[in-house]
């Protein structure tokens, strides 16, 4: 009786090695460069379409938080208070300002400053040109008759 079922489990065993054999994949027909570039069309549409529903989409999200944000009377009085605020603050950095500006140590240091960023400038200036004048070179050195 066991040599009928080691017989039976081996029998299994080679149908399920059969069925579970790794098969040769067909290889996919060659398409041609112009069938590739029309699927590419299609993809880089099918992206620009869906760009557009997310970027709709985005909009929609934003102006429906604005409507409840603003259909609530808290935020709203948080919102409107902040504005002012926000308002004083400027003022109160613009009288900062004027106020710094007549100060000598002030003007002494950004007049410092500025002469800096005028010599930074200067500097970029040359760096391009010299830069220009390599590339202009290197042309020349390609282009030159009996070189290689």
């Amino acid at each position: 009786m066991t040599n009928k079922y080691v017989t039976v489990g081996l029998f299994l065993f080679a149908v399920t090695c059969c069925l579970v054999w790794p098969t040769r994949a067909e290889t996919p027909p060659v398409r041609s460069v112009e069938q590739l570039q029309m699927e590419l069309s299609d993809v880089r549409s099918s992206i620009t379409n869906v760009e557009q529903q997310i970027s709709i989409s985005a909009q929609k999200i934003l102006r429906q938080k604005h409507d409840l944000e603003y259909q609530d009377p808290d935020f709203k009085k948080l919102h409107d208070e902040i504005v002012v605020l926000e308002k004083q603050l400027l003022e109160k950095k613009n009288q900062m300002d004027a106020k710094l500006a007549l100060v000598p140590d002030v003007k002494r240091t950004d007049a410092e400053r500025r002469e800096l960023f005028k010599k930074l400038s200067d500097l970029r200036e040359q760096e391009t040109l010299i830069q220009n004048e390599i590339k202009t070179a290197g042309y020349a050195t390609k282009e030159a008759p009996g070189k290689p």
